[in-house]
């Protein structure tokens, strides 16, 4: 994302990120009352809203057990499929318009190929 953001047509780059527990994976030894998440989503757009016709955004989804090798962009995801998988469910972009909301949420962004991923 480093190299993205120094990309002389990317103003901006926003990244939320957050983790997921779909299961139990273990607590933190020191403090059990800190669970470890299953897995860790992110997403992230260029500019100042996501756009389909852009597709200046992408997300991405990763297990908890995904090897340092993997490479990321084998875990593209939509931003509806974090959604879903997030509790208390999540609401990513609350403030786009109902119609634009529904467009981005469900399709992969191309912003994933300006990363490296095919």
């Amino acid at each position: 994302m480093r190299e993205l953001a120094k990309q002389a047509d990317v103003s901006v780059v926003h990244v939320v990120t957050g983790p997921l527990f779909e299961r139990h994976i273990a607590t933190l030894p020191e403090d059990a009352t800190v669970e470890i998440p299953s897995g860790y989503w992110k997403v992230l757009f260029t500019g100042t809203a996501p756009s389909k016709s852009e597709g200046n955004y992408a997300a991405f989804i990763m297990d908890q057990n995904t090897p340092r090798s993997a490479n990321f962009c084998d875990y593209q995801v939509t931003v509806e499929a974090i959604e879903h998988k997030t509790k208390p469910v999540l609401t990513l972009w609350s403030a786009l318009p109902e119609a634009v909301a529904s467009e981005v949420k469900t399709t992969k962004g191309s912003l994933a190929q300006r990363l490296g991923c095919r």
